[in-house]
């Protein structure tokens, strides 16, 4: 019996202990790409929408330098080879951009003697043109995103990509969530070795705290009740 009790007391440490890491999980900015179809024909304007749920970070975020990586040139390229990259309202200054192969860096901050109060939405967009049939795929493959006056300390990001589909391919919709249902979301791994994998969205510190509250309770009663079986005998 005493064997027992220990393991009860053990287990519900674990509940326990386990909802502060949970939690620090949902501490991430994730980044993701839409656009308004996922089938073109040839010769089509396709914008790409640049996007990011700040998470915790929504009244600090500042500054993000990202790589965007473009699949396959020969199926889309970008418009604007000079400046391909168009600002939102919210990142509203490029303070650099550019494309080096198959890659669009771009460096976009908010405007610091007007900061929007919210930093979510949207980062900006960029144009492309279809060339020719086949698929394209648009990812993130660098992020480094920072708070204001921590510019050196990134903050954790994860990213999803887009995958449209140039000429008379049907692309089927994808039904993972998050998705609105117009365009394709890949996730994919985190963007930087010192960043968490994306979570589930839907899930913030307060489903959890219910579950290890729950947890808690239900062992702390077995125990209790092994604990009066044990006096009785």
């Amino acid at each position: 019996m005493e064997k027992m009790k220990k393991i009860l007391l053990f287990v519900l440490a674990i509940v326990f202990l386990s909802y502060p890491v949970a939690s620090s999980a949902a501490s991430e900015a994730i980044f993701t790409i839409t656009s308004a179809e996922t089938n073109y024909s040839v010769g089509d304007d396709i914008q790409i929408n640049l996007n990011v749920d700040a998470g915790s970070y929504a009244t600090t975020l500042s500054v993000i330098d990202f790589d965007l990586k473009i699949s396959d040139l020969a199926v889309a390229e970008p418009k604007d080879k000079a400046e391909p990259f168009v600002p939102g309202n919210i990142y509203s200054t490029a303070g650099i951009q550019g494309i080096n192969e198959n890659i669009v860096n771009v460096v976009t901050y908010i405007n610091p003697t007007n900061k929007p109060a919210n930093r979510s939405g949207s980062i900006g967009t960029i144009n492309f043109k279809a060339l020719k049939e086949g698929s394209v795929t648009f990812s993130y493959d660098r992020i480094e995103a920072a708070e204001e006056s921590k510019e050196d300390d990134y903050v954790t990001t994860s990213a999803s990509s887009l995958t449209v589909t140039i000429g008379s391919t049907v692309s089927a919709a994808t039904t993972d969530s998050g998705t609105t249902g117009y365009y394709t979301y890949t996730p994919t791994p985190t963007v930087r070795a010192a960043t968490t994998t994306a979570t589930d969205t839907s899930t913030g510190p307060e489903a959890v705290f219910l579950v290890a509250g729950i947890g808690g309770f239900v062992l702390f009663a077995l125990y209790k009740i092994l604990e009066g079986k044990e006096r009785r005998t």
